[in-house]
C-alpha cells in the first residue's frame, strides 16, 4: 500500500476543518478566514507561482474518503470494488480508506483495543474486511489508496457553496465523505447506493477541477465586490486557462457587482453549462447561498490517470 501524501493531506484536512466549523458558526468568521487566505495566496505581479502541495501526479485528483463498514453491506474490499466505476465517473481520483489494519493491544494512549485506531500491525489488513490479496486487487484500478484519521465536520444550508470554495481555493482539494454525494451530510448510516440530486453537483465540480489547471495550480487574486460582507469572489489563472468563482455566503439575496477588470471575457458556467461573457464590471443577482464557477479552459488538457 502506498502512503505517499499523508503529511500534506493531513495539513489540508486540518485547515478545511477550521473553515467548515467556522462556516457553521458565523459567516463573518468565514469571511475573515477567507480574507487571510486571500492575503496569503495573492500572487504578486511577475512573481513565480509556487506549485500545488503534494506530488504532481495528485494535483488535480479529488479525494473520496470511505469507511468500509458503512459503504458496503458487509464491510468487504470486494464489495467496495464494485463501486469504483461509479466513483471514477463521479470524478474521484484518490480513495482514502479509514483504518483497515488489524487492531489489538491496549497502549496507554489508546485505551480501547476495539478502536480502529488501536493498530496492531500497519503491514497487514484486518481480516474482517477481507484478505491482503483482495485489498491489493483494488490496485488494478486507477486510484491511490491512503489512510487517515477522521475529521468530524457539520454542514448547514450553505454546504454546496462551501464545497465549491473548498474545491477551488489555492492549495485546496475537493474531498467527498462517505455518502456525501448521496446528500448524507451527518450521522452517516449504512449507505444505500442510489441516484441523488447531489451526484450531478459533485460530478460537475470534480470534473471541472480535474480539467482546468487554473483551479488546481493557478495563481490567485481576490475580486473586489460591492457586497464584501456577504459575497466572496476570486479569479485563478494558469497560462491561458482561467476561472472566476463567486459565492453568496449569506441567507439573503444579494445584488452584487464584481470588479473583474482584465478577467472579463468569455466563460462557461460549470453547473449550468451556460456560455456567458463577463463584463469588466459584472452585475449578478445571487440567491441565498448561491455560487458560480465560470471556467475558460483554453488548453483542455487530458486528465491524468492518477498513477504516478
Amino acid at each position: 500500500m502506498n502512503l505517499r501524501g499523508n503529511k500534506w493531506m493531513a495539513e489540508w484536512l486540518e485547515g478545511l476543518g477550521r473553515i467548515t466549523l467556522l462556516a457553521n458558526k458565523s459567516v463573518a468568521s468565514l469571511l475573515a478566514i477567507l480574507a487571510v487566505v486571500a492575503v496569503g495566496c495573492q500572487t504578486a505581479d511577475g512573481a513565480p507561482k509556487p506549485p500545488p502541495a503534494g506530488p504532481a501526479w495528485a494535483w488535480n485528483l479529488p479525494v473520496y474518503e470511505t469507511a468500509l463498514d458503512l459503504a458496503t453491506p458487509h464491510g468487504k474490499f470486494l464489495e467496495f470494488e464494485q463501486r469504483l466505476d461509479a466513483l471514477q465517473d463521479l470524478g474521484v481520483g484518490i480513495i482514502w480508506f479509514l483504518p483497515i489494519f488489524p487492531t489489538g493491544g491496549n497502549p496507554p494512549d489508546k485505551p480501547r483495543s476495539d478502536s480502529p485506531y488501536c493498530v496492531w500491525d500497519y503491514h497487514d489488513v484486518n481480516p474482517r474486511y477481507g484478505t491482503k490479496e483482495e485489498f491489493m486487487h483494488l490496485d488494478k484500478s486507477e486510484y491511490e489508496f491512503l489512510q487517515k484519521t477522521p475529521l468530524p465536520a457539520k454542514y448547514k444550508g450553505g454546504d454546496r457553496a462551501f464545497a465549491v470554495l473548498c474545491a477551488t481555493l489555492p492549495n485546496s482539494k475537493p474531498m467527498i465523505w462517505n455518502g456525501q454525494e448521496l446528500g448524507i451530510l451527518a450521522n452517516t448510516p449504512k449507505l444505500q447506493w442510489k441516484d441523488s440530486p447531489y451526484m450531478e453537483f459533485y460530478r460537475k465540480l470534480l470534473h471541472a477541477y480535474r480539467q482546468n489547471p487554473a483551479l488546481y495550480q493557478g495563481e490567485f487574486h481576490k475580486i473586489a465586490t460591492s457586497q464584501p460582507k456577504a459575497v466572496y469572489a476570486f479569479w485563478r489563472r494558469a497560462g491561458q486557462n482561467r476561472a472566476v468563482v463567486v459565492a453568496n455566503l449569506s441567507d439573503q439575496l444579494q445584488q452584487v457587482t464584481l470588479q473583474l477588470g482584465e478577467f472579463s471575457g468569455h466563460y462557461t458556467e460549470v453547473f449550468t453549462a451556460e456560455d456567458r461573457v463577463l463584463a469588466a464590471q459584472e452585475n449578478l443577482e445571487l440567491e441565498s447561498w448561491a455560487y458560480g464557477v465560470y471556467s475558460n479552459n483554453a488548453s483542455q488538457p487530458a486528465e491524468r490517470s492518477g498513477k504516478p
